[in-house]
């Protein structure tokens, strides 16, 4: 329970730190319809393929960099985005934990379809690891990835 309250916090706070005023969900709705994102830029980035096992599963991942959170959030260092590729229909009716992440949070363009995994890193060097999926959904009119247990 206190884990997903941190990671409810942190989402928050970090969507807070990246979101546009706008909210308007034709805009959204147009935008994930010819395939754009809002998407938050770390810089230039080569993304590297690496292998992340899951449940047992190997799956090819896209590794996206790491954004640092230590101006952003107190107790919080970085958090580091994947992209595991093929992997939707193994997780598309894993149960969500009501966490929800923007598209415009991640560093990468998101599309429906897609699964992700984001390590957060705090301070005392523990890592928390998270799993997201792109199935279409809205929060608060913002097409947003939904957090899943694997």
């Amino acid at each position: 329970m206190k884990k997903r309250i941190l990671a409810l916090i942190l989402t928050a706070f970090i969507s807070l730190m990246f979101v546009g005023c706008s909210n308007d969900n034709e805009d959204n709705e147009q935008a994930i319809n010819n395939g754009e994102s809002n998407h938050t830029e770390l810089g230039p980035y080569t993304p590297a393929l690496n292998t992340i096992t899951v449940s047992g599963t190997e799956y090819e991942a896209t590794h996206f960099g790491s954004q640092d959170l230590t101006r952003l959030i107190e107790g919080f260092v970085s958090r580091e985005f994947w992209r595991l590729e093929n992997a939707y229909e193994d997780f598309r009716d894993n149960p969500t934990t009501g966490d929800a992440l923007p598209f415009d949070n991640f560093p990468m363009p998101v599309e429906i379809g897609q699964v992700f995994v984001i390590d957060i890193t705090r301070d005392d060097g523990s890592v928390t690891r998270a799993f997201y999926r792109s199935s279409g959904y809205y929060f608060q009119g913002r097409p947003t990835t939904q957090e899943f247990i694997p």
